[in-house]
């Protein structure tokens, strides 16, 4: 499976009082057990800042903080759990 996730704080929508940050997730499912559909795709570069305009996200969620969590926001953490064999 080939996936990317992206976190913005923005600046520009959030409610008076609260910060928002907007998750966006882009995955692409591997039609071949080498996964040799993804490796070397779009999907597959890192580096690229993904455009919304051009390949919109599979999935997208707003969270909205407060000021007093937001300053309680140290880190971010994500993983993908993976079926045991």
């Amino acid at each position: 499976m080939g996936s990317t996730a992206e976190v913005y704080r923005d600046t520009g929508t959030a409610p008076t009082n609260y910060i928002s940050y907007i998750l966006r997730t882009w995955v692409r499912q591997c039609q071949q057990a080498d996964c040799s559909d993804v490796t070397g795709s779009f999907y597959d570069d890192t580096r690229l800042t993904y455009s919304p305009v051009l390949r919109p996200p599979q999935m997208e969620q707003t969270i909205n903080l407060s000021s007093t969590e937001n300053n309680q926001f140290q880190r971010f953490v994500f993983g993908f759990p993976m079926p045991n064999s």
